[in-house]
This record gives C-alpha cells, sequence and structure tokens, in this order.
C-alpha cells in the first residue's frame, strides 16, 4: 500500500487554489474579495508568490476564515487529507 504524507501548508494551499477555481473568477476576484477593494497587479503577483511557497500567516487564515466558505469547515476536516476538496466544499 502506498501512502505519502502532505504537510499542512500544502494542504491549505491546495484548499485555497481549490476555492479560487471554482467560488472566483480569478486571484484578483478573491483577493478584491477578502480586502473588499480593488487590487493592483502587483498585489495579485506578490499573493501568487505567497501561495506557491506556502506562506501563509494567521491574518491571512482570519481573512479566510471570516469571507469564504473555509470558515464554514472544522480545523480538524480542513487539514484532514482523507477529505478531498470536492467533498470538503461541497454546498
Amino acid at each position: 500500500m502506498f501512502e505519502f504524507e502532505l504537510n499542512s501548508q500544502e494542504l491549505l494551499k491546495r484548499r485555497v487554489r481549490y476555492l479560487i477555481q471554482t467560488d472566483y473568477n480569478g486571484v484578483a476576484d478573491f483577493l478584491e474579495h477578502l480586502h473588499d477593494r480593488k487590487v493592483d497587479e502587483k498585489e495579485v503577483e506578490t499573493f501568487n508568490l505567497f501561495l506557491k511557497r506556502g506562506k501563509i500567516n494567521f491574518e491571512f487564515l482570519e481573512a479566510l476564515s471570516q469571507k469564504t466558505k473555509i470558515g464554514e469547515i472544522p480545523l480538524r476536516r480542513l487539514l484532514n487529507i482523507e477529505f478531498n476538496n470536492e467533498d470538503l466544499f461541497k454546498s
């Protein structure tokens, strides 16, 4: 049986990417929703770099929990690799 470990940063990064793809019209739309303002191209590039590296800080987690579906999911499920994104975020 093959098993692999996926660290929580990578898992959360995948969850956020899935959310952007399914609920928003791209990264700019997602960031505008989180920050309640227009974002510029540099902010989008910076966010993409942070997400690519898995750099997620507390302020970002707080915004996710307050303004996206991620806030409706218990942390135990959110970080559990056994739940795929589709099952986790279905309405």
